[in-house]
């Protein structure tokens, strides 16, 4: 999968690749037919990349938002739930943490199945916790607040995770690339000069690519708007941060050095959670 390996390695093997191919084989050179059809399938390929990585580009800065409004709405809760006995305290924090984990174990583009876990988080909320004083009704009236806006965001959000380029649009644009990677080899530019251009020059076309499809799949630099910050959510709440062994496997994510964090390994295959195991990772 081209999400589960480096960028910078598939452009490095596309540039070697593209760069024997130019110095062994020197097309004949393009005719004003030819020249026409690469001009032309450069502008509509140009044009629609922009257009798809600015839409990418929103999605994933609108739900970056919708995650980052959730981490810190949990935040508060946390803090308001203070005003509580210890014991109703622990369980509003168990059902939190259930919930963060069931995001970690599922794609975000499968955050609908994370539901179960939220709402059972609400339902504890709203219909469990029980208020003995004007503080902790004013508290658990803002946390029920926060809980049902959340609903909301969490509805907004699955619509944006499911919002991907379709397999025809993928199809124009791969179509669109490949005419404009064999006219670009079939350019007569000698030397190894001109081998060294044609090959920076499909690299760059290939990157273009593959930070449309990292962004279409939202994986594109995940690790600093989707993990850290997930990370600091957990301590901020006092919990272990929980990460999935995929994480590791796929190099997706430094684990942070010096802290204890819980590592789920899964023996099904995806989504099968049955006969997951937590592994407690004590600091280095």
């Amino acid at each position: 999968m081209l999400s589960n390996i480096k960028p910078y390695y598939l452009v490095i093997i596309v540039f070697l690749s593209s760069f024997v191919l130019d110095y062994l084989y020197k097309g004949s050179g393009l005719g004003d037919n030819l020249n026409v059809v690469l001009s032309v399938s450069s502008f509509i390929f140009g044009f629609y990349i922009i257009l798809a990585v600015t839409r990418a580009k929103e999605k994933q800065d609108s739900i970056r938002r919708q995650l980052r409004l959730a981490d810190g709405l949990f935040v508060s809760c946390n803090i308001e739930m203070k005003v509580f006995p210890v014991e109703t305290r622990k369980k509003f924090l168990k059902k939190v943490d259930n919930y963060l984990i069931s995001s970690v174990d599922y794609k975000l583009s499968d955050i609908e199945k994370t539901g179960s876990s939220f709402y059972e988080l609400y339902e504890y909320t709203t219909n469990s916790i029980k208020p003995n004083n004007d503080m902790q009704k004013n508290s658990i009236k803002r946390i029920c607040g926060s809980l049902y806006e959340l609903t909301k965001e969490r509805t907004l959000l699955e619509v944006l995770s499911k919002n991907k380029s379709s397999k025809l649009e993928w199809g124009l644009i791969i179509s669109l690339f490949i005419v404009i990677l064999f006219l670009i080899l079939n350019l007569n530019i000698s030397g190894v000069s001109g081998s060294l251009l044609i090959a920076t020059l499909v690299s760059s076309l290939w990157s273009i690519l593959l930070i449309l499809y990292r962004y279409d799949n939202l994986t594109w630099q995940e690790s600093r708007w989707v993990w850290e910050p997930l990370t600091r959510t957990f301590m901020l709440l006092g919990l272990k941060p929980y990460y999935g062994e995929y994480l590791i496997k796929q190099k997706r994510f430094k684990i942070p050095k010096g802290i204890d964090y819980r590592l789920a390994h899964y023996p099904n295959p995806y989504p099968n959670m049955e006969g997951k195991v937590v592994e407690e990772i004590k600091a280095e």
